[in-house]
């Protein structure tokens, strides 16, 4: 029911989004910093970078979404011993609520299924931890800044998100290229077997 295809190609180009999503959203934030409130209704660098950088998260939503999904029709293929589906893996983002829980439960069943059966299994992995702790603190700067606009404590809660948005987009690259590595390790050991 399930085809295995590889994530390599996914991985690339999901890394380099999430790359240069990044460093936009440290650009915007520091720029932000940098030139203050706005002046009535003026168009301003910050506001440009902005708009650069909603396309730029909007891409990577789209791409890593997609690696979320084969991610997980691959675990699917390996194991049968999977929970959630390709598309709750990703759908569980965008419920209010469930999204504080169940991605993390996806990602960690398809972080399972793809060590368990290449034989690097750990019941516990603490990177899972990391990344998701990082989603959860930026989500919560980047709603508490959004609140505060473009005054006050705005613009720092900006930044300090920014910082650990880099760290959260380093942590998804290592998660997705551990599982990219191991399925197709896994893959490698089914076809030559």
């Amino acid at each position: 029911m399930y085809e295995f295809k590889g994530l390599t190609r996914l991985t690339m180009v999901a890394t380099v989004l999430l790359t240069i999503y990044a460093l936009l959203d440290l650009l915007t934030a520091f720029t932000g910093l940098a030139q203050g409130a706005p002046v009535g209704d003026e168009f301003r660098l910050t506001e440009g970078l902005q708009l650069i950088t909603f396309v730029a998260i909007i891409a990577c939503c789209i791409v890593v979404g997609r690696w979320i999904y084969r991610a997980s029709v691959n675990a699917h293929a390996i194991t049968d011993e999977m929970t959630i589906s390709p598309g709750w893996s990703v759908g569980w983002y965008f419920i209010p609520f469930a999204n504080l829980v169940k991605p993390f439960h996806a990602m960690r069943e398809i972080w399972q299924a793809s060590h368990e059966s290449d034989g690097s299994y750990e019941e516990r992995v603490p990177i899972l931890g990391w990344w998701w702790g990082l989603w959860i603190v930026t989500n919560i700067l980047a709603n508490v800044s959004w609140r505060y606009g473009a005054v006050g404590i705005g613009p720092t809660l900006d930044a300090i998100g920014a910082v650990l948005n880099v760290g959260l987009c380093v942590v998804l690259v290592m998660i997705m290229r551990d599982i990219d590595e191991s399925q197709r390790h896994v893959r490698h050991a089914v076809t030559f077997a």
